[in-house]
């Protein structure tokens, strides 16, 4: 139990994320917050998005995989289970000479009506958050995205990131005050 509330458990078919009160429909299920849920066909997402780790691919050890997972599942407020590392590249730092940052593709499997937030919620700042204590610091978040196109809103930050290969801000002003600038976003 946390604080003064008692923890219980959820319903057959749904989960909470730890430290929650509220129980949500597991993936596969579907019904409202609380339960019942019942099962059903087509009715789970897959949220994805890439986030740019500041670390060598050899800092990205298995328990630093182990404590990514945990920690992404704790700023999307879903449990560990539903997160999957699909891939991890290795990418040479523009700014600094032997610097490497990672790009972790990572997918989040949750019922359809709960997508929407968590790709909402995919964002530097609730990553890094939740990644703190494990000494994972994420530089940026692509546009988190759902099968049914719905994108996640993120951060300008975050967008300008991962749209110009980890330039970042100061990159990017760089490149501003250099000379022209040419913008092109595609819906």
């Amino acid at each position: 139990s946390t604080g003064t509330v008692t923890c219980s458990s959820c319903p057959a078919n749904a989960e909470s994320s730890a430290g929650s009160v509220l129980c949500y429909c597991s993936a596969g299920f579907t019904g409202n917050d609380g339960g019942p849920c019942d099962a059903c066909f087509d009715c789970t997402s897959a949220v994805t998005f890439s986030a740019t780790l500041l670390m060598s691919i050899a800092e990205f050890s298995t328990s630093a995989r182990s404590a990514y997972v945990t920690g992404v599942a704790q700023a999307l407020d879903v449990t560990s289970s539903t997160v999957a590392i699909a891939s991890v590249e290795e990418r040479l730092s523009r700014r600094r000479l032997l610097a490497s940052t990672l790009a972790v593709a990572t997918t989040v499997t949750v019922s359809k009506n709960k997508a929407s937030a968590v790709a909402n919620a995919a964002t530097s700042e609730k990553l890094n958050a939740a990644l703190a204590s494990s000494g994972i610091s994420v530089g940026a978040v692509s546009s988190s995205t759902t099968p049914d196109g719905e994108v996640g809103t993120g951060t300008a930050a975050d967008s300008a990131e991962a749209s110009f290969g980890g330039l970042g801000v100061a990159g990017l002003a760089g490149i501003v005050a250099g000379g022209a600038v040419l913008v092109l976003l595609v819906a």
